[in-house]
């Protein structure tokens, strides 16, 4: 059942263009009362999985071995907290979109986010939410503002944009630490992504 629900995530996937090397995250929150676990989480580097948390487990695991040569125990450490401030804002974000809607039954909300580096130089950040499958919201790193893709998202803009402890999360992490933790993962896991076969590494980037 958790394989299934992790399956439905990697649906959502964002597609990088050739020469591009991604870190991405998916993450849903689903309604008490499934049997399912009430958040997944699913991080990958270009399209080779590198960690999975559930809330059932006690903290994410790492499932690449290279990933623990990168600044060991202190690293790891920063990107756990990551991925549990995401599951706790999941939630938020789910009870409170159910509430604004007074829905009954079962409900998800999913969030997408990563970094992309291209071989000429460029780089982008990019976060998007879904509720029920469907997308409702978005983060645009460069102006820092969230646009509804549809009406009844608006209160949920109002809500993020006035929570300025959370957006300096966001922005901290879209501006750095995302782009830092990709230079990191394709330095020490460069052989095993080329062995993977799913991209060809040929950038070069120096370590943060």
């Amino acid at each position: 059942m958790i394989r299934m629900t992790v399956l439905g995530i990697l649906c959502w996937v964002h597609a990088a263009a050739a020469g591009t090397h991604s870190l991405q995250f998916f993450g849903m929150a689903t309604s008490k009362g499934t049997g399912l676990p009430q958040s997944v989480y699913v991080g990958m580097v270009d399209d080779v999985q590198y960690t999975s948390y559930n809330s059932t487990m006690d903290k994410p695991v790492l499932l690449t071995d290279w990933m623990n040569k990168i600044n060991g125990r202190e690293f790891w450490k920063k990107r756990t907290w990551y991925i549990l401030q995401n599951e706790q804002t999941l939630k938020w974000s789910l009870i409170n979109t159910v509430q604004h809607f007074n829905h009954t039954g079962v409900h998800t909300y999913q969030n997408m986010g990563g970094c992309e580096l291209h071989d000429d130089r460029t780089k982008r950040a990019y976060l998007s939410h879904a509720y029920d499958g469907k997308d409702f919201i978005s983060f645009d790193v460069e102006t820092l503002t969230w646009t509804a893709a549809v009406p009844q998202a608006v209160f949920y803009k109002h809500m993020r944009e006035a929570n300025t402890e959370l957006q300096q999360i966001i922005l901290d992490y879209f501006r750095q630490e995302c782009f830092q933790f990709l230079e990191w993962c394709l330095q020490y896991g460069m052989e095993t992504l080329q062995r993977k076969g799913k991209v060809t590494i040929s950038y070069s980037i120096p370590c943060v």
